[in-house]
């Protein structure tokens, strides 16, 4: 790394994106401050979390595997394996789900990360509390391109076959891309990224600076892709890719997410017989059709080509179930056609012909909105819809205590704000210090 002007330094000089140092600062940042990543002072990865980990979400998922529970042998386990399991809340929310659904002893949840730090902090500040860890769920360190090297937080080899369900939140991508894009001569052009910014890495903390990514000048060039010198893994995906690229747009470029389809690939070979994989991601479309990357804080997500996970998939022979909109792309693979009339009624009827999630976010915006006693009854008939969808999450707790307090009920408020507070293991709602305060003044 060298000054390449006056405040500026020279961070990386020219280098295929997906080799760029944005990887390697990422991961840092994200093992170095785990579970707090998801914090509320970091607000742009909060929100999508938010999503992703609501309790109506993850109530979904297990009514996918519900709806699959009179095919799986009744002496199995139900096993369910959440790639990167982050703050833990989505882990968590399932497994009240199961225990609502009345599978919760059948249910064996693998909460993984690539990070021992994730698992303990999840564990120290109490998200699984009331479940058992052994026989409800497993802390499970896991690298997403080598499933079998998988080991629990004691060191432990565990086993990732005959998985019954697979859920990635927002974890696919973390996993290096490389765009790609057809020349005009007919040969393939790969980006390559020079980055100049501020300071130095080495002497910036990632954890503390929150805003070191967006302080980056990140310059975009293109050279050509020479698929003979490319990585095994590159070379395996590629036809596939190609396929893909043609769909698109003369001059348009393709996102190759190599990786990701690789780990799809492992997930398939341990899914069982009537094994899903569940992933939802940043939509690539709209306002992202021509972006490659974002940042939120100093953590870099890569933008997933919808149809071509789905064409990957179909190569498999799964079957697909898909649903988008302006929060994030959501498909279900299977592998079972047997399991499609059940999957399939669940899946339209809670994320596509009435979207319970995005449901769930518009009440909550317009419950964020009322704060006169005058709209009682309005805060009312908006607060039972809410609790329709959820009625266990911080986020429940936290708009039936403000119900009361508008009120003018402080004491039944308080029992609701302690009570929320007590689950508020990410500090979605860092207002509930001044809640409590506001009621003993």
């Amino acid at each position: 790394m060298s000054k390449a002007a006056e405040n500026t330094y020279l961070i990386e000089d020219w280098t295929d994106y997906d080799k760029s140092s944005l990887y390697d600062l990422s991961t840092k940042y994200y093992s170095e401050r785990a579970c707090d990543s998801f914090l509320n002072q970091a607000d742009t990865i909060v929100l999508r979390n938010v999503v992703t980990s609501a309790y109506v979400h993850a109530h979904i998922l297990a009514k996918f595997l519900a709806a699959n529970i009179s095919r799986i042998p009744a002496n199995k386990k139900l096993r369910v394996l959440e790639f990167g399991s982050g703050s833990g809340l989505f882990a968590r929310h399932f497994l009240l789900a199961a225990a609502e659904l009345n599978y919760l002893d059948r249910l064996e949840f693998l909460v993984s990360d690539i990070s021992d730090l994730f698992l303990i902090q999840m564990k120290e500040r109490g998200v699984f509390e009331g479940f058992i860890e052994g026989k409800h769920y497993q802390l499970v360190n896991l690298n997403l391109l080598d499933l079998d090297s998988a080991k629990t937080v004691t060191g432990e080899h565990i086993n990732l076959n005959d998985l019954d369900l697979v859920v990635s939140n927002y974890v696919l991508n973390a996993l290096p891309m490389i765009p790609v894009r057809l020349a005009t001569d007919g040969s393939f052009e790969k980006l390559q990224v020079k980055i100049t910014g501020p300071e130095l890495p080495k002497e910036v903390d990632l954890v503390s600076n929150l805003n070191f990514f967006s302080s980056l000048k990140i310059e975009e060039r293109w050279v050509n892709y020479d698929i003979e010198s490319v990585s095994d893994i590159e070379k395996k995906y590629f036809e596939i890719f190609k396929k893909h690229l043609n769909t698109l747009a003369p001059a348009m470029a393709g996102r190759f997410s190599y990786n990701a389809l690789e780990a799809m690939d492992k997930i398939h070979s341990k899914l069982s017989e009537f094994g899903m994989f569940y992933l939802a991601d940043i939509p690539s479309w709209g306002p992202n059709a021509f972006k490659f990357y974002s940042f939120y804080t100093n953590a870099l997500a890569n933008l997933i080509s919808e149809n071509l996970v789905i064409d990957f998939a179909s190569s498999l022979e799964m079957k697909v179930l898909k649903q988008k909109d302006q929060n994030l792309f959501r498909i279900l693979f299977y592998k079972s056609e047997n399991a499609f009339e059940p999957l399939k009624t669940s899946f339209n009827k809670d994320l596509v012909f009435s979207n319970k999630v995005n449901l769930f976010k518009k009440i909550t915006d317009l419950l964020k909105n009322i704060d006169e006693a005058v709209l009682l009854d309005v805060y009312k008939t908006l607060l039972d819809k809410l609790l329709a969808l959820d009625n266990k999450s911080v986020t429940s707790l936290v708009f039936q205590g403000d119900y009361y307090y508008l009120a003018g009920d402080s004491k039944t408020a308080l029992d609701f704000y302690q009570k929320a507070q007590a689950i508020d293991f990410c500090n979605h709602h860092p207002d509930l210090d001044s809640k409590i305060k506001m009621i003993f003044i």
